[in-house]
């Protein structure tokens, strides 16, 4: 029964036929030996007995059967191993234990006859045993050539893993190289591009908005229609005080004068740049005339305190242009440049007051610079096309009666 049970383990396992003869092939080769030794002892001890020789048929009856599996199992491997002169001799000793098999049981009505096929299986199985074990003898040269073959195709395989692992860390620490250039460039490229923007933006001595960047944020204020606010400051004489105090002060002044107005600003919600020299400029996206005294109060207040230059005090007062842009007239028709200079002319009538000034838009000064815009404008044509003509006034002295200039 062992010996049936393991041959039908390997059918259904299967198992290859180095497990055959390491692990099965043994015990095959024993459990035979038992049956032989079995099918002896009872011939010597009561010959023709029949009961004991049914049990020994029974045996060899499931040897046979076990065997015929175990060789259809392995069959189509033989050529591979080499072992088809093995296996067909095993074959025919196969054929001899069936015949015998079939005269043992054929053999039972007679005592003689049953000796005589007992001797017939035994010495079939006997038979059997020889050519099993010489087929598993020759099988385990082949079985280590087989494990060789396997050692050196594992080991090869291993090979050839490693070699790809260490191509793909090759490609992957290409590409992260690749990777990491493409990011480093990128970066700079993103850094050139703010630095370019705020140089293009951006007043590098105050670091407030520049001119351009001002003319962008009233721009996209007057295309949105909403109601706005142009607050220009002047620093007062601040050429006297340059060559007064050297221009290294002047620039202290100009650096602190920018910090205070962005402070002011800041807490409106406006937006302030520095327009050129000593003169700034803020936006604010109200026209509310009282709002608009809080912040020239604020801004006056702030900007009038003194600057501290190397243990000096050193006096500041600016001057200031308000523009609302409700006291701007439909028929004016400025675009964003007109518009500055109308700020500009409001701010050169708050310097003629004095300093420390603040001057408003209103009527009076708008017609005055429509006034002058039309005459400047028209003053070209009138000169090409000879529209005005010039009158010499003498100025004579009465004392002496005669012309003096």
């Amino acid at each position: 029964m062992i010996f049936h049970r393991s041959l039908n383990s390997l059918v259904s396992a299967p198992v290859s036929l180095l497990g055959i003869v390491e692990e099965e092939g043994p015990s095959l080769l024993r459990q035979m030996d038992a049956i032989i030794s079995r099918l002896s002892d009872a011939d010597a001890a009561a010959p023709g007995n029949m009961d004991a020789l049914e049990q020994v048929n029974g045996l060899s009856a499931r040897l046979h059967r076990s065997v015929r599996v175990a060789l259809d199992a392995f069959g189509d491997t033989a050529p591979e191993y080499g072992i088809e002169a093995s296996s067909d001799k095993l074959l025919l000793s196969l054929a001899s234990v069936e015949a015998s098999l079939e005269q043992y049981s054929l053999a039972a009505s007679s005592k003689e006859a049953l000796d005589e096929a007992s001797k017939e299986l035994g010495l079939s199985l006997q038979e059997l045993r020889t050519e099993f074990s010489a087929l598993l003898d020759e099988i385990s040269p082949s079985t280590d050539m087989s494990r060789a073959r396997l050692v050196d195709g594992i080991a090869r395989l291993e090979l050839w893993l490693w070699i790809s692992f260490g191509f793909i860390t090759l490609i992957g620490i290409v590409f992260l190289s690749l990777f990491r250039d493409e990011i480093v460039k990128r970066i700079a490229r993103d850094k050139s591009e703010i630095e370019a923007d705020s140089l293009a933006y951006q007043d590098a001595q105050t670091g407030l908005a520049n001119r351009f960047h001002f003319n962008d944020k009233l721009a996209s204020q007057i295309a949105s229609g909403e109601p706005y606010s142009i607050i220009l400051i002047d620093i007062d004489s601040f050429r006297t005080f340059n060559e007064r105090y050297g221009s290294s002060s002047g620039d202290v002044v100009l650096k602190e004068t920018a910090y205070r107005i962005a402070s002011c600003v800041n807490d409106f919600h406006g937006f302030a740049a520095r327009l050129s020299g000593d003169n700034f400029a803020i936006l604010l996206a109200d026209n509310s005339e009282t709002r608009l005294n809080e912040v020239c109060s604020r801004l006056t207040t702030e900007c009038s305190q003194p600057v501290i230059r190397g243990g000096q005090a050193l006096s500041v007062t600016v001057s200031m242009a308000i523009v609302l842009s409700r006291y701007i007239s439909a028929r004016a028709g400025m675009n964003n440049e007109q518009l500055m200079l109308l700020a500009d002319f409001v701010l050169a009538s708050a310097r003629a007051k004095g300093t420390g000034k603040v001057a408003y838009l209103d009527e009076k000064l708008e017609r005055l610079f429509l006034f002058q815009r039309s005459v400047s404008s028209c003053l070209p044509a009138a000169l090409e096309n000879q529209w005005i003509q010039l009158y010499f006034q003498p100025q004579i002295d009465i004392a002496i009666d005669a012309v003096c200039g």
